[in-house]
């Protein structure tokens, strides 16, 4: 006879190795679908504007805790809002306008055409929003960075 934490232990390890077997599945089953490349292609200048927008919001913060504190306000109705969390067709006429003016909107856009085997060519908005947003963001930064 085994005791509780023993049982428990033994149905984490099932539940892991489950999840594991689980998500290699997923993954082979994603990448036989769509193109990986053309997404970690299109993920890169995503990442860098989202990179630069966290610089900058680091550079304007007197501390670090105030710009976490910044950063998750600024999240969490970027994924609520620009399609990442439910598609922009379900969102108000009102709230699509909104999510146009959110840089997370174009990341969205820019990696759903790319998984769904558009080319570059026609997702040319997204990536020119993302690219004026590495660069505005990018330079604000280094402007008002400061060492302390």
């Amino acid at each position: 006879m085994s005791s509780p934490s023993v049982m428990l232990y033994r149905l984490r390890g099932i539940f892991v190795v489950y999840f594991v077997l689980k998500s290699i599945a997923g993954a082979v089953a994603a990448f036989s679908v769509m193109k990986p490349y053309a997404v970690l292609r299109g993920g890169s200048p995503a990442s860098l504007a989202m990179f630069s927008l966290g610089y900058l919001i680091a550079s304007l913060a007197p501390n670090a805790r105030v710009a976490n504190i910044i950063g998750m306000v600024l999240l969490y109705p970027m994924l609520f809002l620009s399609g990442a969390g439910f598609p922009l067709e379900l969102l108000p006429d009102s709230l699509k306008r909104v999510s146009n003016l959110l840089p997370l909107t174009y990341v969205v856009k820019l990696l759903r055409g790319l998984w769904f085997g558009k080319p570059l060519s026609e997702l040319w908005l997204p990536i020119l929003v993302l690219g004026v947003i590495l660069i505005v963001c990018s330079l604000l930064a280094a402007r008002f960075f400061r060492w302390e």
